[in-house]
């Protein structure tokens, strides 16, 4: 249901699109699809985010630009994986080592998929 996720080290804010501006993780403006995450891949990969606004610098938080193929993937910066929090309530830690097809599953809102022993 959620997850954290890692932003660029600059966040002294300012207009879209301007330096130290990161949208990852805002919440007032779905368009951008920034407030999102996806467990497409698992936690921390190397794939970099795909944001509208995307600010380099940080390779902890990897990102390019993109306006339609937004993907932003659960990062964090503990070591070996992310706190996500599940539908009901619970917050667990969350691998980067997690079964590729487990952590699909949880980000499932109607697959009927059995997570055994998660």
């Amino acid at each position: 249901m959620g997850s954290e996720i890692v932003l660029t080290a600059d966040r002294s804010g300012g207009a879209p699109g301007a330096r130290g501006h990161d949208c990852r993780g805002r919440v007032y403006d779905a368009e951008s699809g920034a407030n999102l995450f996806t467990t497409l891949e698992p936690p921390n990969t190397g794939l970099p985010d795909r944001v509208m606004f995307c600010q380099t610098g940080n390779l902890q938080a990897p990102c390019v630009s993109s306006e339609h193929d937004n993907a932003l993937y659960a990062r964090s910066y503990h070591p070996g994986g992310v706190n996500g929090l599940m539908g009901d309530g619970a917050v667990r830690f969350v691998s980067d080592n997690v079964d590729r097809i487990l952590f699909l599953a949880l980000g499932s809102r109607n697959g009927k998929e059995v997570m055994d022993g998660f």
